[in-house]
């Protein structure tokens, strides 16, 4: 092929892409920029610590290519019990596969549920739990007294009532706004708001289109790995506390 002709041939811009948003450059010369992620206007768009580069689509598991695995179940398995033990974060079983090449997902949860039933089977102080869409090794609830005497120095304060009642209200009808969580709570939330977001707890979504454009709060995966939930789905339902309130006030 003339290079000539590598040169002038013309490049294809996928449809739904803003021409006037793609850079300047050549592709190949090292020092085009990325296209954005979105075509909203950066001064438009809340960027926090929380939020990641959007990922590609995880094919499921059940439609996966056949491939050969390349570790065979009994070295699989120390492995991903040790990648499970040195984390402090939830591991996905998507960032296992990309860790463990030529492994497939299937094999890889497969595995974590295998160790889960062993160690439930057998009754140890710690376990594997499923949250913020990943899994990760966990002591059991009912040895909390003990592991708390030995982290005494190093307990954090505990939430306060405002602002587990604020955060509540995010959890359930997240996004919202201030005023909009004020008018429920029927006072001034702005210091407990400030408080949510240094812990981590919660995040400015976007903001909302009204005069003035006030940020949205919601949620992050710490609020989820904080209170042991997968998704926020696995919050229980407004007429299960209700419930839940009801039995305790019979008792």
């Amino acid at each position: 092929m003339d290079p000539n002709d590598a040169e002038n041939k013309e490049v294809k811009i996928p449809s739904g892409v803003n021409q006037d948003s793609l850079p300047e450059g050549n592709p190949e010369d090292g020092n085009a920029q990325a296209l954005p992620l979105e075509q909203t206007p950066p001064e438009e768009r809340i960027w926090d610590e929380h939020e990641s580069i959007q990922e590609q689509e995880e094919i499921p598991e059940d439609q996966e290519p056949a491939m050969e695995q390349a570790i065979p179940d009994e070295e699989l398995r120390p492995i991903v019990e040790c990648l499970l033990f040195t984390t402090n974060e939830p591991l996905s079983v998507k960032k296992l596969s990309g860790i463990l090449e030529n492994i497939p997902s299937r094999s890889i949860r497969r595995m974590i549920l295998s160790l889960k039933e062993e160690y439930d089977g057998q009754a140890r102080g710690y376990q594997i739990v499923e949250v913020a869409g990943g899994f990760q090794m966990a002591t059991r609830p009912q040895f909390a007294p003990y592991i708390l005497k030995l982290n005494r120095q190093k307990r954090k304060n505990p939430l306060s009532i405002p602002a587990l009642e604020t955060l509540a209200i995010i959890a359930y009808k997240q996004p919202l706004t201030r005023a909009e969580i004020e008018a429920i709570r029927g006072v001034d939330s702005s210091g407990v708001l400030h408080n949510l977001l240094e812990l981590g707890l919660i995040r400015i979504t976007g903001r909302k289109e009204v005069v003035g454009h006030p940020p949205l709060y919601g949620t992050t995966e710490d609020f989820l790995k904080v209170f042991g939930l997968r998704q926020l789905a696995d919050l229980p339902s407004i007429r299960e506390i209700r419930e839940m309130f009801e039995k305790r006030g019979k008792e």
